[in-house]
């Protein structure tokens, strides 16, 4: 039997698995990968718009405020694979502020849409050749999406719409316009303007 040089073997095929493993590295670490991770980041980029429209117009509103906290840090997630891979982030596209809706109701339906796409880009892209680091961090930001924030825009969009209370009538800055705060014949009976004006204001609800 003729001695085999074992070790010398099993270096060769190590270093070509190594070689092997580096080119399809760089073959996915070209356009390919850019496009990856520019899609995911305008993703993410997208939804930060629309939850920030709603919470400019309706103020801080669950669960807007927290989701698009966690969405500023999925896209700090995907600019450091750019940095590691050496890659340009692209420029933010879309900078025109998102319209919200007029309800919080119809922004939650909305968010629910929203979500629903992301899910579904991650979904695409994890279908392709992707290096293990994007790999696992595609999977983890679809999971965060389809888990935690799709669940709690369908509970938001569940709910019945907030009452909104009108604000009180401001003050008339002359004496003559106090009698068109009063009603029909009861001028004179001994309640001021300001009394009749709080009277009032408690029942202006929709």
């Amino acid at each position: 039997m003729h001695d085999f040089p074992t070790r010398p073997v099993l270096a060769a095929l190590a270093l070509c698995f190594t070689l092997t493993s580096g080119t399809a590295d760089a073959v996915v670490s070209g356009d390919a990968l850019a496009s990856a991770l520019g899609q995911a980041l305008t993703s993410e980029q997208q939804a930060q718009r629309e939850y920030q429209a709603v919470l400019t117009r309706h103020g801080e509103s669950a669960p807007f405020g927290h989701i698009l906290t966690a969405e500023r840090r999925h896209e700090a997630e995907l600019r450091l694979l750019f940095d590691a891979h050496r890659l340009p982030v692209p420029p933010r596209t879309g900078s025109q502020p998102a319209l919200a809706p007029e309800t919080l109701t119809g922004a939650c339906n909305e968010a629910v849409s929203a979500e629903l796409e992301g899910i579904a880009t991650y979904g695409r892209l994890l279908n392709t050749d992707l290096p293990a680091d994007v790999r696992a961090t595609f999977t983890r930001l679809r999971a965060a999406s389809e888990e935690r924030h799709l669940p709690a825009f369908r509970r938001c969009a569940t709910l019945p719409t907030p009452r909104v209370s009108r604000p009180a009538p401001e003050e008339p800055s002359e004496p003559g316009n106090y009698g068109r705060y009063w009603s029909h014949g009861q001028r004179g009976h001994g309640l001021g303007w300001g009394t009749r004006c709080r009277q009032r204001a408690r029942g202006w609800t929709n």
